[in-house]
Order: C-alpha cells, then structure tokens, then sequence
C-alpha cells in the first residue's frame, strides 16, 4: 500500500511537470479529455521513471544539488504541506509562555571587538558566563563548532555593560524574542484569514508590545515598563575570529534575566487562562532559564508546572518547548518531572543527546551512546536520531504518561512522530516545518514560491540512509535511498507514526535565531490533535 501511494504522488508530481511542459497534455489531462490509453502508457512511464529515480541498481552516485533537484524537493515539500492545509485553515486558540524579551540581534565578532573582547587560545562552552574570559571562550566554542548556544551572564553590571556595547554598534537589529513569544509570532503570522487566537502568557514591556503582532493578546497581568533584553550574536559560514573559523552559521546567546529566569510569569498562567476564552492548546516554553538558578528554586519551579500542566484537560494538547541546556542533574528533572506531563516534545539534535544520555540507565541504555556523545553527533546520521526517539516513546512514554508526539529538528532533516491514532498523519506536518524553516532562514517572502530558494538553498541529504537498526518487517524497507521527488517518507514502528522531511538549507541563511520555535509552531498548527474528540 506505501509503495502504490507514493508512485501515485510521484506521478501526480510527474503529471504536473507534463502540464506546464506540455500545454496540450496537461490540458487533456486535467479536462479528462486524454485517451484512457494515452494515460496508462504516461502513468507506466513515471511510474518506472520514478523508479528508476529511487535508486534502481547498484552504481553509486553522488546526491546532486542542482537548481532543478532544489525545485524538484522543493515541489516535493510543497505538495506534502498541502495535504495539512485545511488542518491549517481551522480555528485554532493557543496560549503560549513563559518567556517573552527583546532580542537585540549583532554581528558577534564586530560585537566582541566593541566589548575589548579577544579570540582565547582555547574553546570551551562553560555552564554560566562569570566573567569575560568564560564569554570568551564560550563563543569560541560556538563559533568553531557552529553550533547555537545560550548561556546566563551571572553578573548585572558586566551584562549592562555588554548591551551598552551592543547598542553602540550601527549594525544592530531589534526582534521579538523568546521562545514562547516566537512561536506565538509565528502562529499569527501564518493565520492569513483563519480565526486564530494567540494569547501570549509572558512580561511584556513597551518595546517587546510595539514588536508583536497586532493581535497577540497579554494577560492584563502580564503588562510591565520595563523590557529583558537578550543578546543574539550571530556569525556566518567560513568567518574568521583569532584561530578559529566557523564551520558553519549559528548564533550564541547571552542574558541576564530575572524574569525568565525565575518563570515568574508562571504565577499567572491559571488566571490568564481564565481570561483567555478560547479552547486552547497550550504552548509552554522557557524552562531553560532556570538553569542557573539553585537546585532547590529549579526543583519547585519545575514542580509548579507539572501541577498546572496535569490540571489541563486531556482533551487539549500540550506541548513543551526545548531549548539550549548544560547542567546534565537539571536535564534530568526536566525529563523525570515535565515530559510525562506534556503531549508533545519540541527538541534539536543537542537537546535529544542530553536527554537520552541523562535518563539512560544500566537497565534501559540508550541506543548509540558513544555517537550521542561525539561531536558528531552535531551533524547527526537519520538512523541514530529515529533510533533515540523512538527509544524515548518507548521511555517516556509508558502507560501513565501522556506523551504521545516527539517533533525533532536538525539541519539537514526533521523527523515529526505520534502514537497512531493521536495525531493526524505526520507527513504533512513535517514537511510544513521543514517549508518554514527554509523560508524563515531565507527570509523568502512566501513559503510557496521557491525563487528565494533556488540558487539559494541546498540539501544535506546523503545518498543513502536508514530509518534505523530495527530490522526490515511488514514490508517496511528501512534503507533508502534519497529522492527530491519522493523525499517525504512515511513508516511505521511499534504503533508510532514516523514521517521525514529533509531540508532545504539557506546558503548562507539569513536568520538563524528564532528557526527552532518557527519550526514547532508550523508542526502544531499543521498537526491535528486526534484525542480533542
């Protein structure tokens, strides 16, 4: 059944390519009035072209990424997306939180120049910035390695200071930042004309409110005169700072926020509810900036939450956002304390190893320990990630849990799985979110147009891959080879359903900051929660 249904997408995709390279074809075609011969002998045709497209015999080649396989992945991509379309144009409520802040956006190195900073001798991403050789060498460790990172400056002057470097530089942009006010951004953005109610649950200050979307409701309690300011410092592909240069582009975090930090805005989440008259799927987010605080504060914090979050009605979805952590006791209290309470999990490749290294146990080992733990693990192989999510379902999500979604992101692909019968099929989701992040990361002016990406963007995707180490069964072929024209795969393992999309990768993106939450908003709201009913 798989194998029928993705030829028939692939001839659907090959159809529409005879429509807009052969004007009369297509014309018969889509009026019906084509012979009934003429149209078996094209659907044989693509059926064995596209056959031949999936890797038929055994020469090697290198994976092409040519204009034509960009627009191809591309068509690809779109046509999953569309299959979620009328999921999107439903009336959706959300309510979103906890962190909320001003995100000033800065050339890193030209930012590390004006704070009198200079590259260190070594790389090492320390667990908080306490002084400016820790800021040193921890984005040194970002830059070399490219990968994104936040960490907490312990000290309120030398944080001042730092912003007041960052402000006195002529490149400089302000943005919406935070995870659960980003996420919140995206999903009205992408509303168009759909009713969508957003309520952002977070300390919003006046700079912060001139930046969010005109719609996005804050809790009377949630209004404050003064904003928390992040900064962001990015750096691009192949940039150069002291000895080290940049793999690739990323971005390195710096805070020093109390509000965030100590989830204030968690005291008011039950009364913003009651404000809120939507029917609600609840976003929550931030739970990273407790890092820093006491084990004790982190502990009751962590504690309130899943009070409140076992509180929610089964019938609405919950989902939690992850986001940059180190302390490995404090990953820990996450997984044994929150994920269970939560329907859904949003998480990359950094905060996945975390989790499975720290919940593993001599009784329950995680799957590909030594790879979780290199560095190249950065870049992630497709069999490893599906491997230790699916062995985190298997984990987390036991009989008196409630975790039911896991949607993982990397760069070069993501993975969107669900218990059968939860969720709506994962496919259109997936390739939802992968649609958003190249658009995001292009800043393309319409997800559905790929003139921003051609030319522009790449695949990272190998020739050939698994979708794991479990062994070929129902039919199920686990190694694949990699097809822009059927490059959305579906399958199914022990009553989770899986679905892959890879990446069109911006060359050089545009924007880094932010793509993570854009990436779970878009798979939420393309992704209908089953058990609602």
């Amino acid at each position: 059944l798989l194998t029928t249904t993705n030829l028939l997408r692939k001839l659907h995709l090959t159809l529409k390519k005879c429509l807009i390279e052969s004007p009369n074809l297509g014309t018969m075609y889509v009026t019906g009035t084509m012979p009934v011969g003429a149209l078996v002998v094209l659907a044989t045709v693509a059926c064995v072209l596209a056959e031949q497209n999936d890797g038929g015999g055994s020469h090697m080649r290198q994976t092409s990424n040519h204009e034509h396989d960009v627009d191809r992945l591309h068509h690809t991509l779109v046509y999953f997306s569309d299959e979620a379309t009328s999921i999107r144009n439903k009336p959706q409520g959300y309510a979103v939180g906890v962190n909320a802040a001003v995100d000033l956006i800065i050339p890193g190195c030209a930012f590390m120049k004006a704070a009198g900073l200079t590259a260190p001798k070594t790389a090492v991403l320390h667990d908080s910035i306490d002084d400016l050789s820790d800021l040193e060498e921890s984005y040194a460790h970002a830059f070399s390695t490219g990968t994104g990172s936040e960490r907490i400056v312990s000290d309120a002057d030398v944080f001042k200071k730092l912003v007041n470097a960052a402000n006195s530089l002529e490149n400089k942009n302000f943005f919406t930042g935070g995870n659960a006010a980003l996420i919140g951004q995206h999903l009205l953005e992408t509303a168009g004309d759909n009713p969508r109610d957003v309520m952002l649950i977070a300390e919003v200050g006046p700079v912060l409110r001139g930046l969010l979307h005109p719609q996005m409701q804050v809790p009377s309690a949630g209004a404050v005169e003064e904003d928390e300011v992040h900064l962001i410092l990015e750096f691009g592909k192949d940039d150069t700072w002291g000895d080290f240069t940049a793999p690739r582009a990323n971005r390195f975090i710096i805070t020093h926020d109390r509000t965030n930090a100590e989830m204030q805005p968690l005291d008011i989440f039950p009364e913003a509810l009651v404000e809120f008259e939507s029917e609600t799927a609840v976003v929550f987010s931030g739970v990273h900036m407790l890092e820093a605080e006491p084990p004790a504060f982190r502990l009751k914090k962590l504690h309130q939450a899943k009070a409140w979050l076992d509180n929610v009605p089964p019938t609405l979805p919950t989902h939690l956002e992850l986001a940059s952590l180190a302390d490995h006791t404090f990953v820990t209290n996450i997984a044994d304390i929150l994920m269970q309470s939560v329907d859904s999990i949003g998480l990359n490749e950094q905060e996945l190893a975390l989790v499975a290294l720290n919940i593993a146990d001599d009784s329950n080992p995680s799957p590909h320990t030594e790879m979780l733990s290199s560095t190249s693990f950065e870049a992630p192989e497709v069999a490893v990630v599906a491997d230790v999510v699916h062995w985190l379902f298997q984990t987390l999500g036991t009989a008196t849990s409630r975790l039911n979604r896991i949607h993982f992101h990397t760069l070069a692909f993501h993975i969107l799985g669900n218990v059968k019968g939860a969720w709506s099929s994962p496919a259109g989701a997936v390739a939802w979110g992968a649609l958003t992040c190249s658009q995001r990361a292009c800043r393309a002016s319409d997800v559905a147009m790929n003139a921003s990406l051609v030319g522009h963007a790449e695949h990272r995707m190998p020739e050939t891959f698994s979708l794991g180490t479990a062994s070929d069964d129902d039919g199920i072929t686990m190694t694949r080879r990699f097809n822009p024209d059927n490059a959305v795969i579906t399958w199914e393992r022990d009553g989770i359903e899986y679905a892959l999309a890879p990446v069109l990768v911006c060359t050089p993106p545009e924007k880094t900051v932010g793509l993570g939450d854009s990436i779970s908003a878009a798979g939420l709201e393309a992704h209908e929660f089953l058990l609602r009913n």
